[in-house]
């Protein structure tokens, strides 16, 4: 960009910080960090909190946040730093490699590569609702999903490496494999200190963590958003690298080292060179980012689109891709209309290529957008699960206001109707008078133990002072000291099928709100002879059967 581009980009986003501030009022977000940056100069940092900021003395780039899925285009640098040294090696490891020839107790096709594992096109499912229970912890081991990964009756249904165009099917399990090859090749036997000791101090991505957060300073504390509009301050969800999440979710950063990769990778990718002590060479840049056509199926949003190694690509900042990963997405997909979203007009209305990814764990959001034709970026990091993915829509106002575009409607109408949306769809999933519901007599012999012994689950449903109640565990691990099953209430939504609901504003922000959309809570009640013999959990694909136990069939 030039001098004065850069000049007038400034003006634009610092008029834009009330709507910024207005943003995050409606979503119930108390706090956002954000870094926008072209070539080496940056254009605007700041960190906003709505009320008393917690900030005082602090370098505002340095707030640390958990960035979820942004994770992955680290874990996919760090595997293809990997890859590269190996080429000289006595035993290369190739992205063609089939995963299942360097990971024990795998059994997949061939047709299942790294590469189609980073490219989110090997066919295995995302698994969320696996490797999180509802709360957001983490409730899957290692041997667990390795179990269900190999009984999965779901991959290679995308095609093989050979297809003109292959469909991609967002995977975190996939990703998790991925940081399992990690654990195996480097010489530090972990995927946590890989990238601590080969891409963040080398980079001097000092504020970075692979370790639980709890135990950190300096971080901006989690929230989730109720219905009743409460920011809502929630315990640490431990996705740190002695979880099977981590390769998929589990890094915290702060806007600042962000922005210290994002450089260097920009760097290596749009001018062929390599940072000095950046790991990021060249070579490894244009394998992350590609980018590789796809055919891109979630829901209702569908096209063709470039993909990297955990990255979305699209060549128009017009797109309807840009911010597909975004959960606003799946607040309601018909929300305002698809070009409601899209940006248009200004400098960036033609061939702006762009590359971007979002981020979202339990009491956080994010988002980044690189811009290799101008070697620009945003960041944002936000600290609560709200109404609406904050970060999302603050990262479409700096985008509009870096490269003058517009919204075919109000950025901030369009956040206040998705504030809306979601608290139609918590109302609807949270009914805070079930508990005084009375015990339905007509479901009151479902009373009982559950039990999916594929996926490690169990449900336990029984009565408690007239009303009937159930709470949900893992098979694999006791639950976390601060946290009791959260009780929730059974309502009968319809004949044979039951509703697990929370029964508190307090119980619905600890249950995390099931951010990901992949824990239904809806059960189809399965009788044989008038007996109840099971309860079938709905699902995108394949429901999961919990059979009751053989002393409550007794």
């Amino acid at each position: 960009m030039e001098v004065q581009e850069i000049e007038a980009a400034i003006r634009r986003i610092r008029n834009g910080s009330t709507q910024l501030r207005e943003i995050l009022g409606n979503q119930g977000t108390p706090q956002a960090s954000f870094w926008v940056q072209a070539g080496r100069q940056v254009i605007y940092k700041d960190t906003v909190a709505i009320g008393a900021t917690p900030l005082e003395g602090q370098d505002p780039g340095t707030t640390i946040y958990g960035i979820g899925s942004m994770s992955k285009i680290m874990l996919a640098c760090a595997l293809c730093i990997l890859i590269s040294e190996s080429r000289e090696s006595s035993h290369p490891i190739h992205l063609e490699d089939p995963i299942a020839n360097h990971i024990d107790k795998l059994s997949l096709p061939d047709s299942v590569t790294i590469m189609s594992l980073l490219l989110h096109m090997s066919g295995l499912p995302s698994l969320t609702d696996l490797i999180l229970g509802p709360d957001g912890h983490v409730w899957a081991t290692r041997e667990r999903l390795l179990s269900v990964v190999n009984s999965t009756p779901e991959y290679g249904e995308v095609g093989s490496s050979g297809d003109a165009k292959l469909r991609v099917e967002y995977s975190n399990s996939g990703y998790i494999l991925a940081g399992f090859l990690i654990d195996r090749f480097s010489s530090q036997g972990s995927v946590g200190l890989f990238l601590k000791e080969r891409l963040f101090e080398p980079l001097g991505m000092d504020s970075t963590i692979t370790h639980c957060a709890a135990s950190h300073s300096g971080i901006a504390a989690p929230h989730v958003v109720t219905a009743d509009r409460a920011s809502m301050p929630i315990p640490h969800k431990n996705y740190s690298e002695d979880t099977v999440a981590f390769s998929a979710m589990g890094i915290y950063s702060c806007t600042k080292d962000l922005a210290i990769f994002f450089e260097a990778l920009l760097s290596a990718y749009a001018n062929g060179s390599q940072e000095p002590r950046s790991p990021l060479s060249a070579d490894v840049a244009q394998t992350v980012l590609g980018p590789y056509i796809a055919s891109y199926h979630n829901g209702d949003s569908k096209g063709d689109v470039g993909y990297g190694l955990g990255v979305c690509h699209t060549t128009s900042l017009q797109s309807s891709a840009v911010g597909m990963f975004s959960l606003n997405r799946i607040v309601s997909p018909g929300l305002c209309g698809i070009d409601g979203f899209r940006l248009r007009g200004g400098l960036g209305n033609s061939q702006e290529e762009i590359f971007c990814h979002g981020g979202a764990i339990t009491g956080y959001e994010s988002v980044f957008y690189l811009m290799p034709k101008t070697r620009s970026f945003i960041v944002v990091l936000t600290n609560a699960t709200g109404l609406g993915d904050a970060s999302d829509f603050i990262s479409r106002l700096l985008l509009q206001n870096l490269f003058d575009l517009e919204l075919e409607r109000s950025i901030l109408e369009i956040s206040n109707l998705c504030a809306d949306e979601r608290l139609r769809w918590i109302l609807s999933h949270h009914v805070s008078s079930v508990a005084n519901i009375p015990l339905d007599t007509t479901i009151a012999d479902i009373t009982g133990s559950y039990i999916n012994k594929d996926f490690g689950q169990s449900i336990s449903i029984y009565e408690k002072g007239g009303l009937l109640l159930a709470t949900l565990s893992s098979t694999d691990f006791v639950h976390h000291s601060e946290d009791n099953p959260v009780e929730l209430g059974v309502l009968s939504s319809e004949p044979q099928t039951i509703c697990l609901c929370t029964r508190s504003h307090e119980d619905f922000a600890r249950l995390g709100i099931d951010i990901y959309a992949s824990w239904g809570l809806e059960f189809i009640i399965k009788r044989q002879a008038s007996r109840v013999v099971s309860l079938e959990r709905k699902r995108a694909k394949h429901s999961l059967i919990y059979s009751r136990s053989q002393e409550d069939k007794e």
